[in-house]
């Protein structure tokens, strides 16, 4: 069955996804008419979370991986968010005949203090502001060379060809944005933060770091009020989230209870800085017909999973919102199993749709 599908389709790379406490990985079949269907998704708990990855460990999970169906060691990995540099930049206008792509090269050169042949980086337009200059937004990401060069020293110690080193929001927007004409906003939410991404038709228009939450601060705010050690947390919060599935509310004991209003503030705190987004979202990207209004939110990452968050969201925001993976945005094959329902995989998801043209 496989080999029928390889003959009409085409097997991407593997995205591969270094996350804090997992490498998550996605493999997809793109037929003649474009269309994905998910061909192989896992995801393997890291030896040493937080850390770089090493050598032995991707060892170990490329072994991994190739016993879950995954065929090749094609990968397209994500830049670090901490080493991947970002900003909005104003260029002149693509009509002016100016040389952008070196006006833009040397204007990140002068904001990151780095000679301009230390990086690699890229930039799209977005929308200019409602009154703004005569020239062109842009925004634009840059990865030293260093850190690139340190990543594929890696990634082929363990035997693999790294197609490409790419940018988390868009990843995000090749797993979100696909056939979504309006303004989308993808939400991914994971152990150090979270990041709120605007999607144009698909095109990342805007991003924010979200630092005043955190799965970090949500498990060690359990653990302090639960009395309970950190590593044990994430049992906690499946056993609370069997009693929201089953609408238990008052079942489960001063636990359950204490664990729900946990819940409470940190989905709170979360409603509340992405409703501050949308406030400046709803001025910066205005237009002729007003402010501009996102037409959904959608929450992946390993976040996405805290009990009533997503209902929280629908509450504080009042706009539609649900939890995005790899199953609810691709068609799926009969092999990758659970993961397909997992919202941690929807960045690798987005990586495995990369592709040069």
């Amino acid at each position: 069955m496989i080999r029928a599908l390889l003959r009409s389709a085409q097997l991407s790379p593997i995205g591969l996804d270094v996350a804090h406490g997992s490498l998550n990985a996605v493999q997809v079949l793109r037929d003649r008419r474009d269309a994905t269907r998910v061909h192989a998704a896992c995801s393997i708990p890291r030896l040493e979370p937080g850390s770089d990855l090493s050598a032995r460990e991707l060892l170990r999970a490329i072994s991994a991986i190739g016993r879950k169906g995954f065929d090749g060691r094609r990968v397209v990995v994500c830049a670090p968010t901490t080493s991947l540099l970002s900003g909005v930049l104003e260029l002149p206008p693509l009509s002016s005949g100016a040389p952008v792509t070196q006006i833009a090269q040397a204007e990140m050169s002068r904001t990151l203090k780095r000679d301009a042949g230390t990086f690699e980086m890229a930039h799209w337009e977005i929308p200019s502001p409602p009154r703004g200059s005569e020239g062109s937004a842009a925004m634009a990401v840059a990865l030293p060379h260093d850190t690139a060069g340190a990543m594929i020293g890696v990634l082929e110690s363990a035997g693999c060809e790294c197609l490409a080193i790419d940018a988390r929001p868009w990843a995000l927007a090749r797993a979100c944005g696909r056939g979504k004409p309006g303004l989308v906003g993808v939400v991914e939410l994971d152990w150090s933060g979270g990041q709120l991404v605007l999607l144009d038709a698909g095109r990342v228009i805007y991003e924010r770091h979200i630092e005043e939450w955190s799965l970090k601060a949500l498990h060690e705010s359990l653990a302090n009020v639960l009395e309970a050690d950190v590593g044990s947390i994430g049992t906690v919060i499946e056993r609370i989230a069997l009693h929201e599935d089953s609408n238990q509310r008052g079942a489960g004991g001063s636990a359950v209870s204490a664990g729900r209003r946990c819940f409470e503030a940190s989905n709170s705190t979360l409603a509340r800085e992405l409703g501050v987004s949308l406030s400046y979202i709803a001025h910066r990207f205005a237009r002729a017909s007003g402010p501009a209004e996102i037409d959904s939110l959608l929450v992946c990452g390993p976040g996405a999973a805290v009990p009533g968050i997503a209902n929280a969201l629908i509450a504080q925001l009042q706009l539609p919102v649900s939890i995005a993976t790899p199953n609810t945005l691709a068609d799926v094959s009969e092999t990758p199993g659970r993961w397909t329902s997992d919202p941690s995989l929807v960045v690798a998801l987005g990586l495995s749709l990369w592709r040069t043209a």
